[in-house]
């Protein structure tokens, strides 16, 4: 079984469009080129001062203090995916948000009109936080976000014509507010600019067309989401921020169709959301399960490659972390895999002598010896068979996504006793 299981995994293909692989298109420029393109093109096109291509965390450091940072991944995929004709249009909204950074209201009073609620990965929150610390900017500990769902959360931004900027709470208490009044004004706004505007892009599916960047926001605004076609038992996706999708509750075949515009627009469009289904008990989002076991499927697979992303970022921010204290925690990689049938499955390596901390997969591939040059894979193991029977060596941390540190590897005794995975 052992031997077969390691033919599969070295054959299997893995799943890597939601990286910055884009670079594999034949007529995509490499990274490293795209990124000194794009501040020269800034520069052309106004930005003044000084400029500098971080290659490693694949972002442009810029502004008086070199804090400023546009990351790069989405404007480097878009642009590969875009034709060579509409290319410098997929620049320009980057460059535009590089002129100016929206200097924030000295009161709330003069600054509620412009607030707008924003939906966001979940990990986007984390990712914030450790640009704050590494800009040595302190929390002051009040709410800046609110979760909707296991991958997703609420933020408010300040909207101008020119640039968005999100608030968080320490601009809330200068303002002398909370995060839930921000979030009502907020709400409030979004509902002026947001009539009933759907079109049916496949029998059952709906696509909201507002195209104003705060379609997933949309969300939030139950009371509009009823006025679709399909009437109040409404399922709603919100797979990438420029993306509101709509079917009806019953319609299993209209939510199998639903769950693949989402992955294409996840494909397409990056800047992924969330890979939830909501509906609106008492008027509010919550997560829905599923009743058709095919849909359920192709969802769990959407929220497995969502992950790659999730981890990827949490993975290089630990290891900058670690490198800057010198820490030997190593961060296991979560690697996405579709097997001959098309299931797509998850996996990560726990290896002897190492002390990792490993995301949460459908497998754990247990390894030899580190300091063994023909390091082996010993057993793979189902994650539930594994947290069952090790559960005393693996220690969940603080973040998300979930990490389980493991410092100790299982004896010989223990690790013959878990079933191995099929």
């Amino acid at each position: 079984m052992k031997n077969k299981w390691a033919q599969l995994c070295f054959f299997l293909q893995a799943l890597v469009s939601f990286t910055v692989g884009a670079e594999e298109a034949a007529d995509c420029p490499p990274a490293k080129v795209f990124g000194d393109s794009f501040m020269a093109y800034a520069k052309g096109h106004g930005v003044t001062g000084a400029m500098r291509f971080d290659e490693a965390e694949f972002r442009v450091l810029y502004g008086t203090d070199g804090k400023a940072i546009v990351n790069l991944h989405n404007a480097y995929r878009e642009f590969c995916n875009a034709g060579k004709a509409d290319r410098s249009n997929v620049l320009n909204p980057y460059v535009a948000m590089m002129h100016q950074t929206p200097s924030l209201p000295a009161t709330f009073t003069e600054a509620k009109a412009h607030l707008l609620p924003v939906i966001r990965a979940r990990a986007f929150e984390e990712y914030r936080r450790s640009m704050l610390a590494e800009n040595s900017i302190a929390n002051s500990g009040g709410e800046s976000f609110r979760l909707i769902s296991g991958d997703a959360i609420i933020l408010i931004a300040f909207d101008t014509d020119a640039s968005i900027a999100i608030i968080g709470d320490t601009q809330f208490k200068k303002w002398g507010i909370t995060f839930q009044v921000a979030l009502e004004e907020s709400m409030a706004n979004l509902r002026r600019r947001s009539p009933a505007d759907f079109r049916e892009i496949a029998k059952g599916v709906y696509q909201g067309t507002w195209g104003d960047s705060y379609d997933a926001s949309r969300l939030l605004l139950a009371d509009e989401l009823l006025k679709t076609p399909i009437g109040p038992d409404v399922t709603v996706m919100i797979p990438t921020r420029g993306v509101f999708l709509a079917t009806a509750a019953n319609d299993a075949r209209a939510q199998r169709a639903m769950l693949d515009f989402a992955m294409k627009a996840a494909q397409d469009e990056g800047r992924t959301v969330s890979s939830a289904i909501y509906h609106f008990p008492a008027g509010r989002p919550a997560e829905f399960i599923l009743r058709d076991s095919s849909a359920r499927l192709k969802q769990l697979g959407l929220k497995r490659i969502y992950l790659i992303e999730d981890y990827q970022t949490q993975k290089n921010e630990l290891e900058k972390q670690f490198e800057k204290s010198g820490s030997p925690i190593f961060v296991a990689s979560y690697t996405v895999f579709r097997d001959k049938q098309g299931r797509v499955f998850s996996a990560c390596s726990w290896t002897e002598g190492v002390d990792s901390l490993l995301p949460v997969t459908d497998a754990i591939g247990f390894v030899g010896d580190a300091r063994n040059s023909e390091k082996r894979l010993i057993k793979m193991v189902n994650w539930s068979d594994a947290i069952a029977g090790l559960g005393n060596l693996m220690e969940k941390v603080e973040g998300y996504p979930t990490r389980y540190r493991v410092k100790t590897f299982p004896d010989p005794k223990t690790l013959e006793a878990l079933k191995e995975r099929e």
